[in-house]
């Protein structure tokens, strides 16, 4: 089992946090090993054209029947087969969010070629029903598939996004390593350059296990982790809608040989099948993202507008440089900030018009009062590391704040901001 590293907030299981990693190249590694085949159903005929091209290739089905003169459609299946065996070291960026032992993995996209690469074998498989051509003249026994090898080209594009969140439980001590298992829905994609048109196999949907250890040093969240899965999957009509007219395909001459017919194909991309098994194994970094956001709705003070708590600074705690700015208050009010790791809605608070959005019993800076003068506005960066009540903020927390001021002309004497949520960060 590897090891993955954790925030420290996560102790407190009433906690909720995000953080954002950046998945390693240096420290990672994937292996793709697939076999792909595109099913095309559809027919082909000669290029001959009375107007445009009188002097091209004519088909006619079967052995006998038909004129020289006509050019008919005759049934055919193109298979595409794709091989590839493709390695490298990935990179990309995934999110967690935890609420106590619960978390979340979402966002993660990443790229497994990195700088490594790797390549297709293509090869053609034609099936078609017995016909003739004119121009050049020759007799193709059809009912058994005529392979056709392609070469190889390279991958440009080998991708893995999440469709939608995974969700597990963390085992282990909450202030140690923890272990993580669950389950992500992953689309593969695979793009290479083919004759100069981009060749795109996918999305291929996959359930991949994700399975390893979480641990947090020194603020630093770090994620080690296996993907490991065998897949077959067959999609019925991968591209709606999407069709192939009138491609150009030369045909070497079978009885007699040595000439060449030049055909058009008519195609739909009825399937996609794809076989193998994929391996991961990544190290991702990262740390809590810092947030603000507004979460609840304030009541109109006697101005007539609806006071707004905003920030300045950043919600860094080694930066220490936040602060709170209440902008549309009353004029000449005292009031002052409250806060609580809780949420709540709690209309009429205290007996005031607003609502308090805050839960349990929130604390103040009292020692801190403030007044709105005739700009209707205040201003406040409170002293980080001596908060009320003793209350300590460490990164991966988040606390709720709220501004509470006099308002007597508004009836009930007393309302509220809009409140702010806040998660801290290193």
């Amino acid at each position: 089992m590897r090891k993955l590293l954790l925030i420290g907030a996560l102790v407190a299981p009433a906690s909720a946090q995000t953080v954002q990693l950046t998945v390693i190249p240096e420290s990672s590694s994937s292996t793709v090993s697939a076999a792909f085949e595109l099913a095309l159903p559809g027919t082909l005929r000669g290029s001959y054209d009375p107007e445009t091209n009188p002097r091209g290739t004519k088909t006619l089905p079967g052995f006998v029947g038909g004129t020289p003169t006509d050019n008919l459609p005759v049934a055919t299946t193109l298979d595409l087969g794709a091989d590839m065996l493709l390695t490298g070291n990935p990179y990309g960026e995934l999110s967690m969010d935890f609420v106590g032992p619960v978390v979340t993995v979402s966002g993660l996209n990443v790229d497994l070629i990195g700088e490594i690469g790797g390549s297709l074998d293509l090869t053609l498989g034609l099936l078609f029903d017995t016909f003739r051509t004119f121009d050049p003249l020759s007799l193709y026994l059809g009912g058994f598939p005529l392979d056709i090898p392609l070469g190889s080209v390279d991958v440009s594009v080998a991708r893995l996004e999440q469709l939608a969140p995974g969700v597990g439980v963390l085992q282990g001590d909450p202030g140690g390593i923890m272990t993580l298992d669950l389950i992500l829905p992953m689309n593969l994609f695979i793009e290479a350059d083919f004759l100069g048109t981009p060749l795109t196999l996918g999305p291929v949907p996959l359930l991949l296990p994700l399975s390893g250890t979480l641990e947090q040093q020194d603020g630093l969240t770090v994620l080690d982790a296996g993907l490991s899965l065998g897949f077959d999957e067959t999609l019925d009509d991968p591209l709606p809608g999407v069709t192939i007219d009138d491609l150009e395909f030369a045909l070497p001459t079978i009885l007699p040989p040595g000439a060449v017919a030049d055909l058009l194909l008519n195609l739909v991309v009825d399937s996609l099948s794809a076989a193998g098994s994929l391996d991961m194994v990544i190290h991702a970094e990262g740390g809590v993202v810092c947030e603000v956001a507004s979460y609840c709705s304030g009541e109109p003070n006697s101005s007539g507008l609806t006071a707004v708590l905003s920030t300045s600074g950043s919600p860094s705690i080694l930066a220490g440089d936040l602060g709170f700015v209440v902008s549309d208050l009353p004029m000449a009010q005292f009031g002052m900030v409250l806060f609580s790791p809780l949420t709540a809605s709690v209309p009429n608070y205290g007996g005031g018009v607003g609502t308090l959005c805050l839960g349990a019993a929130p604390l103040a800076f009292d020692q801190n009062v403030l007044y709105s003068r005739g700009l209707g506005q205040v201003a406040f960066t409170p002293a980080w590391d001596a908060l009320p009540g003793g209350t300590l903020i460490q990164s991966g927390d988040t606390m709720n704040f709220q501004y509470w001021y006099r308002d007597y002309p508004a009836g009930g004497g007393t309302n509220l901001s809009t409140p702010l949520s806040i998660t801290f960060c290193p």
